[in-house]
């Protein structure tokens, strides 16, 4: 069968930026920095339209493999123009391409991966030669401006990849994929309104129906739990230890949901290139558009192993090899070239669409003492010897802190999980681990604001005792 190679990349952002204080109060700015890593995001202007994105992501790649055309176009993504027709034919009209086989797909935030998958079975079976794969979202038109758990995570964007045939004795770029689906969840992203279950929405919810509805928590549990076997499934699919690979990239979803994925791993969090600081959540797009931005300033380089995996609505998951994965492959070998791979002028991309913001933790300072303790007074024991804490109590800010990526200094055992700033994101990483790792399921209506750290731990431990 005929092995498939990346030939060309790119990627586009519309100038429109949205900020955090366009959006919303200094006080839930400050969150949403903090806990999902988005200060700033790319919208749609008017009259624009998910093809027009798509176009331009798509001409970008094609100049990049220096290709006038390809055999087939694929377009993934969730913000059809319309529910009929479909938007590739028109984007292969739009790039000279009118007539060629052209089909969308939807497969959530997977949907690039997907897409490329079908593209190489294009080409092994000599369908194809050549398949354009475009994923391309105008999330902006799905939320509900009024609702701050989904209106501050989406932006606009699109991004690109030419597959092409390998040549005689030419290493594929495109390894295997590993992918899925689980039917079971299909509410918990959704728009409820529009298709034909419901055609309009529901006199009672005002219109709330056709936008995005989201179990944040349920979605932020199940993204980490499968996109870790994903990544470690296409890992091993090619005889790869996750320490073979040189870069993952990971679907832009949430900046607790990158933290938490590099530690349950475990990966370095380093070798994890991050753009949602600038970009957000641009769904389907966001793999594409990160792996552009990285060949471009040279943080993905030819002969590297790359991993890329997403986590989708339905909620399908993906997790693809992306390189040859031979070491110091010579260029011309196929993949992405040394050279900046997104193509052409590139006065075209918006500012900042270039910056990669992978941070790490900040270490908690210790606070300064401004003036000796009064000897008179008695000292108040704020916190527990860490040796004198139970194995579960240690578990648990060893997951507050490390995994969910809260602040260690107000993690201690006698505060109150608001005094902790354990929010629903840090609950949902710990119930993971919990699962996972202990076999212990707690929810959220277990807990209240007013429990201490240590009342958690009791009631972990309380469960692990009825299930013994």
């Amino acid at each position: 069968m005929t092995h498939t190679i990346v030939a060309g990349l790119g990627c586009w952002l519309p100038p429109t930026v949205v900020t955090n204080a366009d959006l919303m109060a200094p006080e839930m700015d400050a969150f949403v920095r903090r806990r999902i890593g988005i200060a700033q995001r790319h919208r749609i202007s008017d009259g624009a339209a998910t093809v027009h994105l798509a176009t331009e992501a798509g001409a970008r790649a094609l100049a990049s493999a220096h290709a006038e055309g390809v055999d087939a176009l694929i377009l993934a993504t969730t913000t059809p123009d319309r529910l009929c027709p479909a938007g590739a034919p028109e984007v292969a009209s739009r790039l000279g391409m009118t007539g060629i086989a052209a089909f969308d797909i939807n497969a959530g935030c997977s949907g690039f991966l997907y897409a490329c998958e079908l593209a190489k079975g294009l080409i092994a079976t000599g369908t194809a030669a050549s398949v354009l794969v475009i994923a391309a979202e105008s999330t902006s038109t799905m939320v509900n401006p009024a609702d701050s758990s989904t209106a501050p995570i989406f932006g606009d964007g699109a991004g690109a990849v030419v597959l092409r045939a390998a040549r005689p004795g030419q290493a594929s770029t495109l390894g295997p994929t590993v992918w899925g689906s689980d039917g079971t969840l299909a509410d918990a992203i959704a728009i409820p309104a529009g298709g034909s279950r419901h055609r309009a929405a529901s006199p009672a919810s005002d219109g709330n129906d056709l936008y995005l509805h989201m179990r944040g928590t349920e979605v932020l549990r199940n993204a980490v739990r499968r996109m870790k076997a994903a990544a470690t499934g296409a890992a091993a699919a090619v005889g790869w230890d996750l320490s073979d690979v040189d870069v993952l990239i990971a679907h832009q979803a949430n900046a607790t949901i990158t933290t938490a994925l590099a530690a349950a791993l475990p990966f370095p969090l380093a070798r994890m290139p991050s753009n949602i600081e600038t970009i957000g959540n641009t769904a389907a797009a966001s793999v594409p558009i990160l792996l552009a931005q990285a060949a471009g300033d040279g943080t993905v380089k030819e002969g590297q192993r790359l991993v890329m995996v997403a986590f989708g609505t339905d909620p399908a998951r993906a997790g693809g090899r992306g390189r040859d994965g031979q070491r110091g492959a010579a260029p011309g070998d196929g993949g992405v070239r040394q050279r900046p791979v997104l193509g052409g002028d590139h006065r075209h991309l918006a500012p900042g669409c270039h910056s990669l913001s992978v941070k790490p933790p900040r270490r908690p300072q210790k606070a300064r003492q401004t003036s000796a303790r009064p000897t008179d007074r008695p000292r108040t024991v704020r916190y527990v010897h860490r040796e004198a804490m139970s194995p579960m109590l240690r578990i648990v800010i060893d997951t507050l802190t490390q995994k969910a990526g809260l602040p260690a200094a107000p993690v201690t055992p006698t505060a109150t999980l608001t005094q902790a700033g354990v929010d629903s994101m840090a609950i949902a990483v710990l119930a993971m681990v919990l699962e996972d790792d202990h076999g212990v399921v707690i929810t959220e209506t277990d807990l209240s604001g007013n429990s201490t750290i240590a009342d958690l731990a009791a009631l972990i431990e309380r469960h692990q005792a009825a299930n013994a």
